[in-house]
């Protein structure tokens, strides 16, 4: 009897997950840290069923990718991209737009229009930056967001250098009057996007561009060091969000 207290003893102080759910994780905050830190009759999943903090620290979910997250990925063909996210053309015009600006559009053509699916998801196995959403870039193009699936919403983030403002705009349909399932970004706007905060792992979201999408109208802020510190400066209430949406590489 003894020798059995001391292994289930053992077995308690180990830092593992057990199959009920048990963490041991000693790096979470709030709620979540009563679960990891508490007493073994504390540290059960169920007690932060929807906390994606909680399941991200303690590891609850062995799976990289949720399963209807995944369905989706697999039905729609989608890819995986450098940043995280999964994505796929659908539509490409076969219009071409002459005599567009050669300053705002090298080489004055373009595609009438195009259309994506981009699906933005929390992989549970991977502990890097490079997921969750999309890097703050600025396209020449009009570009309208779409939302299609998930637990939750996709915020847009806007970056207004002349009004010296931020705008965060909730791409979902969960809640009305918070929530918006199309929202189009004007040109020249500097935008990154980041899967809600809260219970959000996963949205499956499209967007269309006009004229349709060429690389050499997308640049990424991360790439230019003098716009960075720039951006610093403008918006120092703001420099951590500045830093996760240049961190995705």
């Amino acid at each position: 009897m003894l020798s059995i207290s001391i292994a289930l003893i053992a077995l308690l102080a180990l830092p593992h997950v057990a199959a009920d759910g048990l963490c041991t994780d000693t790096r979470c905050g709030s709620a979540a840290k009563i679960c990891c830190e508490g007493s073994p009759a504390l540290q059960k999943k169920s007690i932060c069923v929807g906390s994606v903090e909680c399941d991200s620290c303690c590891g609850w979910v062995s799976r990289t990718v949720p399963t209807l997250a995944q369905n989706w990925i697999s039905t729609l063909g989608l890819q995986k991209q450098e940043f995280g996210n999964f994505f796929g053309i659908t539509y490409t015009s076969e219009i071409q737009v002459k005599k567009l600006p050669s300053s705002q559009f090298p080489g004055g053509s373009r595609r009438l229009h195009g259309d994506i699916y981009n699906l933005f998801t929390i992989n549970r196995s991977d502990t890097t930056n490079a997921q969750a959403g999309f890097p703050l870039h600025m396209l020449e193009d009009d570009e309208t967001y779409h939302y299609y699936a998930g637990d939750g919403a996709l915020t847009l983030i806007e970056f207004h250098l002349d009004s010296l403002t931020v705008k965060n705009i909730s791409i979902g349909n969960q809640q009305p009057g918070r929530d918006v399932p199309q929202y189009t970004i004007p040109s020249r706007t500097w935008t990154g996007a980041l899967l809600a905060k809260g219970s959000t792992t996963w949205a499956l979201t499209g967007a269309g561009t006009t004229p349709g999408f060429d690389p050499r109208d997308s640049k990424m802020a991360a790439d230019n060091t003098t716009l960075l510190s720039e951006l610093y400066q403008l918006f120092p209430n703001h420099t951590g969000l500045i830093r996760r949406l240049t961190s995705f590489h």
